[in-house]
């Protein structure tokens, strides 16, 4: 292939097809540009083949480049027809803003509104979360994680290794909060309960004024003297008020009345 000087306006042949004709046309442009004189420009186009991807030529290892105008996709042909941008299949779906992609399968990304991240703030929103089994965990930070075990009940468990918070079946058993002690306050902080290590229940945070209103330990009272008879609980007794008589009750095998002093 040769190559005159071309005057300014004037197209450069296709781009070639094989790897000879690639230098050839190389060559030839060197010359071009060698012999250009001032004032006297020119342009390159058609660097790769284009048409519809059913126009494509019958792939025999040429390795030239096709695009395909109506899919968008780049093909290189290494003795057959390879889509470049995904090594052999196109990738299509869409997205918004501020939404994460996923795949939803091998070629297509997708997205959900509940599942997003805001760059400003660093906020990671992903609406309902289904917590792993115990395979895998959510860590908050480095002093808790989260995670479900074999049974589906959800699990927070400390740095150290024991289970702080425990939830599964709203009527089983197995439903706790673990620690050596705990304490329950108000959103200012305010002192309302403390169930000390050693099990002791202390309620509010000081003493009460003799013209308070609340903070009181209250119990259970009944029109009359109680009859019924209170489940076990080994080593404990249960209490109730004859709001009628104005008796205090305890039950230790039978209910045995305080009298009023």
């Amino acid at each position: 292939m040769t190559l005159p000087f071309i005057p300014a306006g004037i197209l450069l042949p296709p781009a070639p097809r094989t790897v000879d004709e690639a230098i050839k046309w190389a060559e030839a442009l060197n010359r071009a540009i060698a012999s250009n004189q001032a004032g006297i420009s020119f342009r390159i186009e058609n660097m790769v083949q284009s048409g519809l991807a059913a126009e494509r030529p019958t792939a025999d290892g040429s390795r030239r480049f096709f695009f395909a105008t109506d899919t968008n996709v780049l093909s290189f042909d290494d003795g057959a027809w390879n889509d470049i941008n995904t090594g052999g299949t196109a990738i299509d779906g869409a997205g918004a803003d501020t939404r994460i992609a996923f795949w939803t399968d091998s070629n297509t990304l997708s997205s959900d509104a509940d599942l997003t991240f805001t760059l400003s703030g660093n906020v990671l929103d992903a609406g309902s979360i289904n917590v792993p089994t115990a395979a895998g965990q959510y860590r908050i930070g480095a002093a808790a994680a989260l995670s479900r075990d074999g049974s589906n009940y959800t699990k927070v468990t400390a740095s150290d290794g024991i289970t702080g918070l425990h939830v599964g079946n709203a009527t089983d058993a197995n439903n706790y909060y673990s620690n050596d002690g705990h304490i329950f306050r108000k959103k200012d902080n305010t002192l309302r309960l403390t169930i000390t290590a050693a099990g002791s229940i202390v309620p509010g945070s000081a003493a009460l004024a003799t013209t308070a209103t609340d903070g009181y330990l209250y119990i259970t009272s009944c029109a009359g003297v109680p009859t019924g008879v209170p489940t076990t609980q080994t080593g404990r007794v249960a209490i109730q008020f004859d709001s009628t008589n104005n008796d205090l009750y305890v039950y230790n095998g039978a209910w045995k009345r305080f009298i009023e002093g």
